[in-house]
């Protein structure tokens, strides 16, 4: 319920839920439950600017998890806290450790997720060389599998991240043949959220290209995609 409450931005109830559901599961003697209750916890404490705070709860989930086998929860929390603590090299070290984690999770597509959203704090963090390759290495897998699962959300969501990462390498031809396959997987399933990311890189790598015109069209695919979803936004 606390999650909920985020979601929909109540940041107040979801702080007292959150809370609530930690003080139970510590009471009823429940790691993963604790886990799960301080990682979200700390993920409200985060949006409400307060990122001291949630360190040190993350940390705590963390604590929690070292008599419990949970992987996909390890990974979850390994990669909130590379996105607080103030050390880059520190940050890298927790984006590597949630990486294993992430292996060894058994469902698939949360496998893939996680791959992804590691890949994005990898991006965040501006890791030099090293980021560049552990961001190539996650979204590669998680490729992988979306093609394997044949979903076509994952397999948007994750050729148009690689296709992004060839883009800030100027390796256009490959950036635009994944962002292609990115719109084409959105469209099959009407994603426009998707589609508004995707149409807007294809005008970045058309602009890079000197291809003004079709960058031009692009962005008003995008803008488009952009008015069809705004009563959602």
């Amino acid at each position: 319920l606390g999650y909920i409450d985020f979601l929909e931005r109540d940041m107040e109830m979801a702080e007292m839920n959150l809370r609530s559901a930690l003080l139970q599961a510590e009471a009823l003697d429940k790691p993963v439950l604790a886990a799960a209750g301080a990682n979200r916890l700390g993920t409200v404490l985060f949006n409400l600017n307060q990122p001291e705070d949630a360190l040190k709860l993350y940390q705590k989930a963390l604590n929690y998890l070292n008599n419990a086998d949970d992987p996909g929860l390890g990974a979850a929390i390994r990669r909130n806290l590379a996105r607080v603590v103030a050390d880059d090299e520190a940050a890298f070290e927790l984006l590597i450790a949630a990486q294993k984690k992430a292996d060894a999770v058994s469902l698939p597509y949360e496998r893939a997720e996680l791959l992804m959203a590691i890949a994005s704090e990898a991006h965040q963090r501006g890791s030099g060389d090293k980021g560049v390759e552990l961001r190539y290495e996650c979204l590669k897998k998680a490729f992988e599998i979306s093609n394997d699962l044949e979903a076509a959300r994952l397999q948007s969501l994750a050729a148009g991240k690689l296709g992004a990462l060839y883009e800030n390498q100027g390796r256009l031809t490959e950036a635009m043949n994944l962002t292609q396959f990115a719109i084409g997987a959105a469209q099959s399933i009407n994603a426009q959220n998707l589609l508004l990311q995707w149409e807007w890189q294809v005008g970045r790598l058309m602009n890079a290209r000197g291809e003004k015109i079709k960058a031009i069209d692009a962005y008003r695919r995008a803008v488009f995609h952009i008015e069809s979803i705004r009563q959602d936004i």
